[in-house]
């Protein structure tokens, strides 16, 4: 039961979804661990070594879209050499769009204050 500690929440509600349990969205991690332990199916060997999976899964898929946003980046600093003056500006507003983008949606979903700023 040891493994179970430390884990993360979104793996062990797919778990969860994998073994046929029913998570809701306000269950905790212990709610859920225990969920698991006192399933009437549980085998301890199985669902340690399929958590294993879910996590090697997840930081796979994490590493490969890193991988991917390095190379598209690269490949637009690459091409942004050859870009006239005005395809440069609208390069650049793009980019801090997205950045302004992803930056909204990190503080959407974390527990992180906004900054505000008056005129």
């Amino acid at each position: 039961m040891a493994y179970l500690a430390g884990v993360k929440k979104e793996d062990l509600r797919s778990l969860c979804e994998d073994l046929g349990l029913t998570v809701t969205s306000k269950m905790s991690i212990i709610a859920i661990r225990d969920l698991i332990i006192n399933d009437t199916n549980y085998d301890e060997e199985f669902t340690r070594e399929h958590l294993k999976s879910i996590i090697q899964n997840r930081k796979s898929d994490y590493e490969q879209r890193m991988k991917e946003i390095e190379s598209e980046r690269a490949f637009e600093w690459k091409n942004y050499g050859y870009l006239s003056h005005s395809n440069r500006q609208l390069l650049m507003g793009w980019v801090w769009r997205n950045l302004l983008l992803r930056s909204k949606s990190y503080f959407r979903n974390s527990n992180h204050k906004r900054m505000t700023f008056s005129s």
